[in-house]
Order: C-alpha cells, then structure tokens, then sequence
C-alpha cells in the first residue's frame, strides 16, 4: 500500500500547476517598519522583473505582532521556485514556511487587481487534514460547487482557493504532505462575517457531515496584508 505522501504526490492533479509559497518570520517589532521597507524595495522590481512571481504580498498577523507574512504565487512550469529572501537577516527568523501546489479549478486567487488598488486585505489561512483521498475528493467536489456560489455573491472575497502541501518547514507546527491549505482574501472584516454568516456557507458543513465526509483542521491564522503588493499581473 502507498503511504499517505506518496499517494498524494501521484494521485492528485496538482504536480505541474502553480503554486503559492507561505514563509512567516519571527521580526523584531521594534525593526519591523525597517524590514518592511527593504520588503517594499523587493516586490516593487519583482512586478517588473520576476515573470514567475504572480503575486507577493505581505502580511501582518492578527495574533501576534511578532509575525509577518510573505505570501507568494509562482506560476506553473516555473524553473525559478526560490521564495523571496529578506535583504537582511537582523532581527528575523523563518519560522514556518509552507508549498503548496494548486488544486486545479478550485476557487480563484485574485479578481485581476493591481497593486494598490488592493488596499489590505483580511488574509485568512487553514490547514485541513483528511483520513483518506476519497475524502480529500469529496470536500473538493462540495467546495468547488460552493466556490462557484461564491465568485457571484461575494464580490468583496478576493482570493478564494487551496492547495496541496507538497513541502514544508519543520516546525512545531501541525502540518503534513498531502493537507490542503485554504487561503481567504477580504476586503475587509465586514466581508468575512458576510461569507462565514452567509447560509449557504453555513449549509455547507452539513453537507459534508451528511456526504460522511470527514477532515481536520490542523492550523488556523489570521492576517492582515500591508497593501503595497500585488495579487495579479496582467502578463500571468
């Protein structure tokens, strides 16, 4: 029998597609505003220069100031996976950093925005575990139907999408080969409880309770992004 991992890495339809790169540091608050600026320094040429970067954005989390956000795309066929590397190592330390491989129509990354027309988003992550691929599929039938449903009624939802973890950092941090992550992007708090209160949301989980359709989350955060990135560039 195939372990979990090496089931996932064949099995799912996600080895040649784009892929999003998700590395937190550990800042110093007081040195904070000083990383930022050689951040800034960074995606302003990586809009022009790095064709394989889709979209870089950072965050800054709603739970612990300490942490900061790097969220990156790559697009599929890339040869250049490198993940932006911070200008200066003071005051930092990489402390999760996590890829992850489109599921391939599930949900959208952006709703073609430039830049600062942006504005911060409400970034919201979750890691979710299944016993099985029958149950990965399963979930993945269901959301996308709900997906579809929300590209209409929820034009305030910007980034809508998951996928699969092919690698990871080690960390203390719940997360394996072959978990989905599921990234939100709002633009702002009052379109989060929209989309969480909405009862076709609601209705969702008892539709994957009754489907028997069984999965853990293993990790939730919370972010809020600086608006100076991008989510979209017209040439990817």
């Amino acid at each position: 029998m195939k372990s979990k991992q090496t089931m996932f890495e064949e099995d799912m339809p996600c080895a040649n597609a784009s892929k999003t790169i998700l590395t937190e540091y550990q800042v110093d608050p007081a040195s904070r505003n000083e990383w930022l600026d050689h951040w800034r320094s960074s995606t302003l040429d990586a809009i022009d220069s790095a064709t394989h970067v889709s979209a870089q954005e950072a965050a800054l989390s709603d739970e612990n100031d300490s942490s900061l956000l790097i969220y990156e795309r790559h697009i599929a066929g890339s040869s250049t996976t490198r993940p932006y590397q911070p200008a200066s190592a003071n005051g930092q330390v990489s402390a999760m950093q996590i890829e992850c491989h489109d599921i391939v129509g599930f949900g959208w990354w952006s709703r073609n925005l430039i830049g600062s027309q942006q504005a911060q988003l409400n970034l919201s992550m979750m890691c979710i575990r299944f016993p099985d691929e029958g149950h990965l599929q399963g979930f993945i039938k269901l959301s996308q139907n709900h997906a579809a449903y929300c590209w209409e009624a929820e034009p305030d939802t910007v980034i809508y999408s998951a996928g699969i973890v092919t690698s990871y950092s080690e960390s203390d941090l719940d997360i394996e080969s072959g978990d989905i992550i599921f990234i939100m992007g709002c633009t702002d708090e009052a379109a989060v409880q929209k989309h969480l209160e909405d009862p076709k949301h609601v209705a969702l989980g008892y539709q994957l309770y009754d489907a028997d359709i069984r999965l853990t989350p293993t990790l939730t955060k919370s972010y809020k992004t600086c608006g100076d990135g991008f989510f979209y560039k017209p040439s990817t």
